[in-house]
């Protein structure tokens, strides 16, 4: 739905091309304030057929995660480029689709939980990477009445972007003790919660600067 915004847009079609635009977009050639991958899950697909060409990441070297390995060396080439635009002042988005799968939790019963929509190793890596990682979802509710605990599920149409890890999705959140535990999903609702959140940590590093005086 980004064709429906105001922004400058970009569609590549390949690995090669989308560090070309990132490379124009850090020397200047490129203008523009934040960088917005839509999406790292087609992203992925796409950087499989430059990585692997004939195979696949499962049976790349004879499988045994040499795909996967080899896979994350090449991610790290791109979240260089991003790290070094980021460090320049631009902001940096990376949108992923969610899948269900069903955690194998050791210490109890097994339940399904949303995934982000790329390989484990992959969503791993973009995790550490990434200062906020919000799970995003539309309002749900249940209507009519509830048996066998089942029961029919309705929207009421408002977006939320949520901040921390539950045993349902993963989330995080930097400065998280003080970021709220979810937001109405917009730009300025983040920008808003980003500006109260660096407000009480200068309020509070002056608390304690005024302790040790």
């Amino acid at each position: 739905g980004s064709h429906q915004c105001n922004v400058s847009r970009a569609t590549h079609d390949s690995w090669a091309e989308t560090l070309e635009w990132l490379t124009a977009i850090e020397k200047g050639q490129v203008k523009c304030s934040t960088v917005v991958i839509d999406s790292i899950t087609k992203l992925e697909s796409i950087s499989h057929a430059d990585f692997f060409p004939g195979t696949s990441i499962d049976a790349f070297m004879g499988g045994y995660n040499r795909g996967d390995t080899h896979s994350l060396m090449r991610w790290h080439e791109l979240l260089g480029q991003l790290d070094r635009l980021w460090l320049s002042g631009k902001g940096v988005v990376l949108v992923a689709h969610a899948n269900v799968k069903t955690f194998n939790d050791p210490s109890g019963p097994s339940y399904d939980r949303f995934v982000v929509g790329v390989r484990p190793s992959l969503a791993g890596l973009l995790r550490q990477q990434s200062d906020y990682v919000f799970f995003c979802r539309e309002d749900v509710i249940m209507a009519g009445k509830i048996e066998n605990g089942k029961g029919r599920a309705t929207t009421t149409g408002t977006r939320w972007a949520y901040t921390r890890r539950t045993p349902a999705y993963d989330a995080k959140a930097r400065g998280e003790s003080v970021f709220p535990e979810k937001f109405l999903l917009s730009w300025d609702e983040f920008s808003k919660a980003i500006a109260e959140e660096i407000a009480r940590s200068d309020e509070l590093t002056l608390s304690l600067g005024l302790m040790h005086e």
